[in-house]
């Protein structure tokens, strides 16, 4: 018996997988699929944050419909809007991983300061992985734009300045959630 296995994968905002979740079976998942349907994807995104070091993405790495959240987040600060709000508009790649485990075993080696929840009953432990804007830097990724709402000039600097900002103010937290 495995003392812990992934369980299931979610990812968010990355490439052609804008929200995907995928349940991975006990032996072997084998994942098919056409071109362009998102393997390569699935397999790059959990590489990159579960290798060693800082994972770095670009703004290309961002699924498409996050560029108009990148939009909506600039016409929220400009307006104003309190920082948390914007944050919340801001897109950022996330890995959710949900590990299934035996309660019964002593130890879960590296999994253990994910195990947070106070039920005995519980056999899951869920770790979150997200490239996100660094605390404090919102007026920094915005500085210099343009007032919305952005013409076709506008809006190719404005992904021109992120597309230079977002390797350098945004980078990867972890933690654990309450799988309940």
């Amino acid at each position: 018996e495995d003392l812990m296995r992934i369980h299931q994968v979610q990812i968010k905002s990355f490439r052609l997988l804008a929200d995907v979740e995928m349940a991975l079976e006990d032996e072997t998942t084998v994942v098919v699929g056409r071109n362009n349907s998102g393997k390569t994807s699935l397999s790059e995104v959990i590489r990159r944050l579960l290798a060693e070091g800082t994972a770095k993405f670009q703004l290309e790495d961002f699924s498409s419909t996050c560029y108009d959240n990148f939009c909506e987040a600039l016409q929220a600060h400009k307006d104003d809007v309190p920082d948390d709000k914007v944050r919340v508009l801001i897109p950022a790649i996330e890995l959710r991983l949900t590990f299934q485990y035996d309660p019964a075993q002593p130890g879960f080696g590296p999994l253990s300061p994910f195990v947070i929840d106070l039920d005995p009953a519980c056999t899951k432990a869920l770790v979150v992985i997200r490239y996100e804007l660094d605390d404090g830097k919102i007026a920094e990724l915005f500085e210099g734009q343009a007032v919305p709402p952005l013409n076709e000039e506008t809006r190719i600097a404005f992904f021109r300045s992120l597309r230079e900002r977002i390797p350098t103010h945004f980078s990867t937290r972890i933690w654990a959630e309450d799988p309940n």
